[in-house]
Order: structure tokens, then sequence, then C-alpha cells
């Protein structure tokens, strides 16, 4: 059943976690609900389709790291060590990006 409450609880969590946006919300719950699934398989964009290049820069706000600005990304999305194309790695939840994720679940639950 749909609830304003736990909508806007779930965006609090997200936003008290880092995230910054409705799209970066959006992107992390795909590659959390597709589990350790590249961008291409999520999206079905090729690496070369703008839309994949968006969904990439989206991921790698998530991820661990300073930007070119000096702020602190939160942590909460990595690409996997191991790929067969560079560009087509694995995007994996950290251990901040599971404990999210687990909240966002309780809070759906309820």
């Amino acid at each position: 059943m749909f609830s304003i409450n736990h909508t806007v609880k779930m965006l609090e969590v997200a936003n008290e976690a880092g995230i910054r946006s409705l799209a970066q919300l959006r992107i992390f719950l795909l590659h959390a609900e597709a589990a350790n699934a590249s961008i291409v398989d999520v999206t079905g964009f090729d690496h070369t389709d703008l839309e994949y290049k968006q969904h990439y820069t989206q991921v790698r706000a998530m991820s661990q790291g300073v930007d070119s600005r000096g702020t602190v990304r939160p942590d909460l999305l990595k690409f996997s060590d191991v790929y067969e194309i560079k560009v087509d790695r694995q995007v994996l939840l950290t251990e901040k990006g599971k404990a999210l994720f687990r909240k966002i679940k309780a809070i759906h639950k309820k």
C-alpha cells in the first residue's frame, strides 16, 4: 500500500546518507535491486550512449572519494575490480549502501 509518510521517510533517510537527487535515488535503487549488475545490464544502453554516460556520472557521484569541487562523495556504490570490458564493470553496494538499502526496505515493509 502506498503511504506518503513512508515515502517522505525514505527520502529523508536517502538524503541523510548522501543521495542528493531523485535521479540518484532511482539509480541507487536500480543497482540495489539488480545486485551486482553493470550499468549496461541495468539500463540496456551501450557505453557510447548519452544515457549510459549520465547514469555513469550518477554512479560516480555516489561512490567513494572527493569530487572536483572538493565535496566528499557518500560512498554508497562502487565499481567492481573484475571486468571483461573496462566500461562494463559491475556496480556494487558498499557497506554503507547495503545499510541504506536495508533501511529503505524496512520503511516500506511497515
